[in-house]
């Protein structure tokens, strides 16, 4: 950004600074335009030797182009000033030049348009006559900032009217080339770039500087920009722990700045009265270290450190908020200070830094440390989460594994590569088992949640050593001081972090490192790893890179080992004030020793896999097949984990989660106490639980949960981590509008009083027979391998394949027929085509995809109807839920099936007993409990369908493997590939009936590969359309509107969606068929808006009684009535409030559900409402809200007309990731899909 004149210029790079921070951006202009003074940045030399690499990247691909082009290559002279007007005309005239003969690449051309430069690295002209746009990048991923460049330079030749590519290309400084198709950048580059016109256009026209908290303009609160605003007008951010949340909620009660927060009474909405009270103190407390520090130094108070970090013996004066109080030393030479009320507050110090004081709110939290051993470890990772590989399908390395002993001897393990990675943590792993066959009580102590939950995600990730990384949490070998400190004591600092607590251990020995921080230490990482894969002389040494690059890791290995001390310093410092206050540590009891070997079979897969680069079809089956084992253990883990860290961690850090509730205990009752309510005479109680319940949370009926019970648990728990809260399951009898009408069941007949604090989500169900089905199935294809050629690396060289419908989904393989033809036309009758091309498989599986209203559930149910009426065959259905199968079930006998050829167990009567619903009886043969082989084997001869879910495929006593000729995978969408191989094994051939750009596979965990995901998505490979070799493309729609088809189409389907002629039979009178993007401003709104509800009931107001005539439906015109809407909306918050809305406004009638609720289900005009205001205040983001998949089945639902309800400023904000530019881009593209001007290029 520059000024030309009165003209403000701006480039590419000004689109992302200002989307980061308007306040910021701003403020810039404002000192360019002198009404404030600059801000002067630090040299950063880290970046400026990041530019000079980038710069030689960019130079060495020109070389490229020069080899092989010649002089073909126009290189457009760089203007010596940018401001210049006669230079920057000189260099466009002569890249127009370039373009009038056709230059095969012109390098920086120049781009001048009113008030934007920019100049491009690479235009490549391609066979075809159009010109590809291409930027150098030295990182090893496409970023945001590059993609709106590129966007930035394709809108400059739409301008010129030079042919141009739909795609981008981002040359990276690893050789690789990032592809990027225009359509999923240009709407978001658009949108940022009117914005960033907009308010430079506010800022002329304004005379004064911006004023911090103009609500016309975002900020982001953390940049250095925002961070002197917040210290210079001591907002309430300067709080530890504070949410901004939690700022909005005070401010609407006239509470701003810290101080006003210290002096501050009675509640706030929107906080618990106990967490407002840790609030208050802690503002308290951060305003009285100020204030010693003030008087500190004008007093110039000596401090003297002692060589373990506390003071010398005398007395200190320290002014505190009361006065001068006089410092009397405790026994390790810790200053105690008591305060007003009688707590006490504990100074330390070191060196000239006067050390922040301490409350000790909770003395007994210090039992949670262990008893010291000589063999315990201090542990600290540095990672780089950016960090990839090959197809960038995993983020992030730990590429330091550092600990110290308690003598301070420092072990570092680095992993340069993900193979590294796998090694680092193999070798660490072996030390930890070393060190406790040494020392049984050693325990591994880390700072925060990092630590343990990065040892989880590499194990997993690499798929090794996940039970030894089990078994260590099990046995509470990892001991977090995060949390034990948070509970002790408050801390008179803005920060918990480690660094920032030194001040009270560490001395003389404070940090005065060249690496200063996490953020700081990744930076000199990748500078090292590039200089390292360099052979040029680094510019600020002279050194051969290699050279410099070694002394850089070795910076980092300081860094590391500083805060792995710091770690054990901080350890002795706590037991330190456990012994003042006479708390005793508590023994943590060691669990049961599990086996800690991987599955052999899994072991021998991931071998014959190899490395995942540049594995063909074969060897991904190889590693699929590996990661199947244990899936569902890692799925359970992620949930056993979430709930540990829940259960040991602050609140502060989980209770915005979904599914949670913090309970008010001032609000909550019991309903009835503990009483015997059956034969068994187990005491049970109904507690009335409310309180905040977290965003975005869902709760029903007959669900179990958990509670957790603060320390000390209320009955004994002799498996409880020290310090950590209890945990208990309920039953939910009744949702309420702010909790939970909740059953507990008392424990070992030991009752009790007090009330949980807070509810969180219940376990997943058990994997069952899932697990050994799967091992079975893999063991046939290590045993058709053994003895097989292998590489060195031990990788297959010609692995063999059984015949087998799984194994060529995994190698995506096209379907197997007996003929060797696999040639489907649907035109005439999609069913007979279906039906016919499974009568050919050989052991494969054929794969349907069907959009929405194109009639999967009727097709999919005749087809199966033909091939048990004419051809006996014996089918299976299953889905990810029982509603899925019953519904098939259902249409498959309306397809002429006699009910005693259908069979399937009810869902479990006792899941659905407290529902308020009576359950209808089925259509289809109601089996008994485990009755399933006595039914197959009855209707054997005469074929049948049987229902039921992966677990009862799985299990060999309830069908037999290999019995079924078909296995029919419902939702297939939603089915994961693990859930696959285990439903899989009962059946010769599989038909895979769904769609996966509706409601995606949702994973819990992470895997060594993509086993978690969806069949029908995998078969897919990501296209919008099913590849015809693959199976059937349904693509006449019988339910949308060819007006609503379109924008659903284009969203979803890539264009090939249609509607079928019967659909444009419908007529509504007075009513524009389609999609009708309805905007409407609101703030503040994060899952309900009662701006949007309003606008909900006046589109049914105005909708109702209008005339609609279906020829389906039989008969003449009749009015709208409340049955022909359906309301969508993602949160259940929003539910709530549009049911209250249109309750109030006489229309109850109308139903309203979140998308999942209503998949499958259709009405004349469908009504979505996204509620929230913005990205920033979005739960769970614009991926959640935004996703393609989700808007695609809520717009799906309309018949005539859906009306998309949102707020303007989801399209304005720019996402962090490559993938929310393309999903943010989409939904721009639907909501511009019914503007008269829209045109096919950028502008």
């Amino acid at each position: 950004m520059f000024l030309q004149g009165d003209c403000v210029v701006t480039s590419a790079s000004d689109l992302a600074s200002a989307s980061t921070c308007e306040f910021a951006f701003l403020r810039a202009l404002d000192a360019k335009l002198g009404r404030i003074e600059a801000v002067i940045e630090n040299d950063d030399p880290l970046r400026r030797r990041a530019a000079g690499l980038g710069i030689e990247h960019e130079r060495r691909v020109l070389e490229r182009y020069r080899e092989e082009f010649g002089d073909g290559v126009v290189a457009v002279s760089d203007p010596f000033d940018k401001r210049d007007g006669a230079s920057v005309a000189a260099a466009v005239a002569q890249t127009l030049a370039a373009f009038t003969v056709g230059a095969p690449v012109i390098f920086q051309a120049c781009f001048r348009d009113k008030g934007f430069i920019g100049f491009a690295d690479f235009i490549v002209r391609q066979h075809d006559g159009r010109y590809l746009v291409q930027d150098t990048k030295l990182a090893r991923r496409a970023k945001v900032s590059a993609l709106l460049q590129l966007a930035a330079y394709a809108e400059q030749l739409d301008r010129l009217g030079i042919p141009r590519t739909d795609t981008v290309e981002l040359l990276l400084g690893d050789g690789a080339v990032s592809s990027h198709r225009l359509d999923d950048i240009a709407p978001v580059y658009r949108r940022r770039r009117a914005r960033l016109e907009q308010i430079v256009a506010e800022r002329l026209a304004d005379s004064g500087p911006v004023v911090w908290g103009d609500p016309r303009y975002e900020c982001d609160g953390r940049c250095d920009t925002c961070v002197r605003e917040i210290e210079r007008t001591r907002s309430v951010l300067l709080v530890a722990g504070l949410r901004t949340t939690q700022a909005t909620s005070l401010a609407e009660v006239g509470v701003n700045t810290i101080e006003e927060l210290a002096v501050s009474t009675g509640s706030v909405p929107g906080i618990l009265d106990a967490t407002l009270a840790n609030l208050r103190a802690q503002a308290g407390l951060q305003i009285a270290a100020e204030e010693a520090e003030a008087r500190a130094a004008v007093a110039e108070v000596p401090v003297v450190a002692s060589g373990g970090g506390g003071v010398s013996g005398g007395e200190v004066p320290v002014v505190a908020s009361g006065g001068e109080v006089p410092v009397v030393a405790s026994g390790d030479g810790v200053p105690v200070v008591p305060t007003g009320d009688g707590v006490p507050v504990v100074l330390s110090a070191g060196r000239d830094i006067l050390p922040p004081p301490i409350i000790v709110r909770d003395a007994s939290a210090l039992g949670a440390i262990p008893p010291p051993s000589p063999g315990d470890l201090f542990f600290d990772f540095e990672g780089d989460p950016l960090y990839t590989e090959g197809k960038a399908e995993q983020w992030g390395i730990d590429y330091l594994f550092g600990m110290v002993d308690s003598t301070e001897t420092f072990t570092s393990l680095w992993a340069h590569s993900f193979r590294d990675e796998k090694a680092a943590l193999e070798g660490f792993l072996d030390l930890v088992a070393l060190r406790r066959a040494a020392h049984p009580d050693m325990h591994v102590y880390h700072y925060a949640d990092y630590e343990r939950a990065h040892l989880r995600s590499i194990a997993a990730r690499h798929g090794v050593r996940e039970a030894e990384v089990d078994q260590l949490l099990r046995d509470s070998v990892l001991v977090d001081l995060f949390p034990i400190i948070k509970r002790a004591v408050l801390v008179g600092s803005r920060s918990y972090s480690l660094k920032k607590l030194e001040a009270l251990y560490m001395g003389s020995q404070l940090r005065e490192a060249e690496v200063k921080n996490g953020a700081e230490s990744i930076g000199q990482y990748v500078r090292a790893r590039e200089l390292a894969e360099s052979d040029a002389i680094e510019e600020e040494t002279g050194l051969p890179g290699r050279i410099v690059a070694d002394r850089i890791l070795a910076d980092i290995a300081d860094y590391n080992r500083y805060d792995c001390i710091s770690t054990l310093r901080l350890r002795d410092w706590l037991l330190a004030r456990a012994q003042d206050a006479g708390v005793r540590p508590v023994v943590r009891v060691v669990g049961v020793e599990r086996e800690h070997e991987t599955s052999p079979l899994a072991a021998v897969l991931r071998d014959w896999a190899g490395s995942a680069d540049g594995r063909d079809s074969d060897h991904t089956a190889l590693a699929l097949a590996g990661a199947a084992i244990g899936y569902h253990e890692r799925e359970e883990k992620s949930f056993w984990w979430a709930h540990f860290f829940r259960a040991e961690q602050p609140m502060e850090l989980w209770e915005e989660q979904r599914n949670v509730i913090i309970v008010d205990p001032a609000a909550s009752r019991v309903r009835q106490g503990w009483v015997a309510t059956d034969h068994r005479r187990v005491e049970r109680r109904l507690v009335e639980l409310r309180g905040r319940v977290a965003l975005g949370s869902r709760f029903s009926v007959g669900a179990q949960l958990m509670v957790l019970y603060e320390p000390p648990a209320p009955c004994p728990q002799p498996d409880l981590v020290p310090g950590s809260r209890m945990s208990h399951r309920i039953i939910v009898r009744e949702v309420l509008l702010d909790g939970l009408l909740v059953e507990e069941t008392a424990i070992n007949a030991v009752t009790w009083n007090e009330l949980p604090s807070a509810v969180v989500p219940g376990p997943p169900p058990p994997a069952g027979r899932q697990r050994g089905a799967i091992e079975e199935w893999a063991a046939e294809i290590v045993s058709v391998n053994e003895g097989g050629p292998v590489a060195d690396d031990g990788t297959a060289l010609a692995p063999i394949w059984p015949k087998n419908a799984v194994i060529d989904i995994l190698r995506r393989m096209p379907p197997r027929t007996r003929d060797g033809c696999l040639i489907i036309t649907t035109q005439d009758d999609p069913i007979v085509a279906i039906t016919e091309a499974i009568l050919r498989l050989d052991s494969s599986y054929l794969a349907v995809q069907g959009p929405p209203g194109t009639g999967k559930t009727y097709c999919g149910s005749h087809v199966i109807a033909a091939l048990v009426r004419e051809h006996h065959m014996k089918i299976g259905v299953v889905a990810q839920s029982h509603a899925v199968i019953e519904n098939l079930l259902g249409a498959v006998v309306a397809a002429g099936v006699p009910p005693e050829l259908v069979g399937k167990v009810p869902k479990d009567a006792s899941a659905t007993a407290a529902t308020a619903a009576p359950v209808p009886s089925p259509v289809f043969r109601a089996l008994a409990k485990n009755q399933h082989a006595r039914f197959t084997a009855e209707q054997a001869e005469s074929g049948f369908v049987l229902g039921g879910t992966a677990w009862d495929f799985a299990n060999a006593g309830r069908v037999a493997r290999g019995l079924l000729d078909l296995l029919v995978i419902d939702e297939a969408g939603q089915f994961s590939l693990a859930s696959t191989i285990a439903a899989g094994v009962s059946a010769r051939n599989l038909l895979l009936l769904g769609d996966p750009q509706q409601l995606p596979q949702v994973s819990q965990n992470s895997h060594p590969e993509p086993i978690d995901e969806s069949v029908l998505g995998w078969v897919a490979q990501d296209h919008d359309v099913l590849p015809s070799g693959f199976g059937v493309f349904l693509a006449e729609s019988r339910r949308l509107h060819p007006a609503v088809a379109a924008p659903v189409s284009a969203l979803s389907y890539g264009g090939e969606l249609r509607s079928h002629p019967s659909a444009s039979e419908r007529t509504l009178l007075g009513v524009e068929p389609g999609l009708h993007p309805v905007p409407i401003r609101h703030e503040g709104n994060t899952t309900g808006s009662v701006e949007e509800a309003e606008q909900v009931v006046d589109i049914i107001r105005s909708l109702q009684g209008s005339s609609w005539l279906d020829s389906g439906e039989g008969g003449g015109p009749r009015p709208l009535d409340t049955a022909d809407f359906i309301v969508v909306t993602p949160y259940n918050a929003q539910l709530v409030v549009i049911e209250e809305a249109l309750v109030s406004a006489g229309f109850g009638g109308v139903a309203v559900g979140t998308v999942d609720k209503f998949q499958g289900q259709e009405a004349v005009i469908a009504i979505v409402s996204l509620a929230a205001s913005s990205s920033q205040v979005a739960p769970r983001g614009l991926e959640f809200l935004l996703l393609k998949n989700r808007l695609n089945v809520a717009i799906s639902r309309a018949k005539w007309a859906a009306y998309l309800v949102y707020s303007p400023e989801l399209a304005d904000g720019l996402p962090h990731t490559v993938e929310g530019v393309a999903r943010v881009s989409a939904f721009i593209r639907l909501i511009e899909s019914q503007r008269s001007d829209e045109t096919h290029n950028l502008l």
